[in-house]
């Protein structure tokens, strides 16, 4: 059914809507929806991406950096680099597929992806810092050092609340319909 014609107060896979008072939450769901889960799905296998680019780059290609500040600042950035790339690529072929995005624009999409996503990374990026500053851990948890747990945990954190607003953005802006 084309995105204009479906039901709004429908979620894929919701068979029992209620239309008592108004205040079902499938009634008030936006319908984005399905495109938010989907955005969502992609979205967690850049964490994925995110976490183990950041891991890689901060025990790995920086282990012996003398100042950890600078080896936490450019793990992050890293992780969030190749994280916007890889959910551009799988977004773009999957979650946007329906949509006329104008032929020969890969380009375009990309860079307005990876702008929208900047905007999306500083929030991440500032919840990174705070979070990472805060947290003054003595010991690791499961096996990993307190260092590591400390950028996990800020880079989860920003993680989390950086992905509403870089779905609006890309919805309404990257990945709008130009038919």
């Amino acid at each position: 059914m084309p995105a204009s014609t479906r039901d709004p107060s429908r979620v894929a896979g919701d068979r029992h809507t209620t239309k008592s008072t108004g205040s079902a939450l499938s009634e008030r769901l936006p319908a984005a929806t399905p495109r938010f889960l989907k955005f969502a799905c992609v979205g967690a296998g850049g964490v994925i991406v995110n976490l183990g680019v950041t891991w890689i780059v901060l025990n790995l290609a920086l282990a012996g950096a003398d100042d950890r500040g600078i080896a936490r600042t450019l793990a992050s950035i890293a992780g969030i680099v190749v994280s916007i790339f890889t959910n551009f690529l799988i977004n773009d072929r999957w979650t946007w597929k329906d949509r006329d995005k104008g032929q020969g624009n890969w380009w375009r999409r990309c860079r307005d992806f990876y702008v929208a996503s900047a905007l999306a990374a500083a929030v991440q990026f500032a919840v990174f810092l705070a979070v990472v500053s805060a947290l003054k851990l003595q010991t690791g948890v499961a096996g990993l050092s307190a260092e590591s747990v400390e950028v996990l945990a800020g880079q989860l954190t920003g993680i989390a609340l950086a992905t509403p607003l870089n779905f609006i953005v890309n919805h309404v802006w990257t990945f709008r319909d130009r038919s």
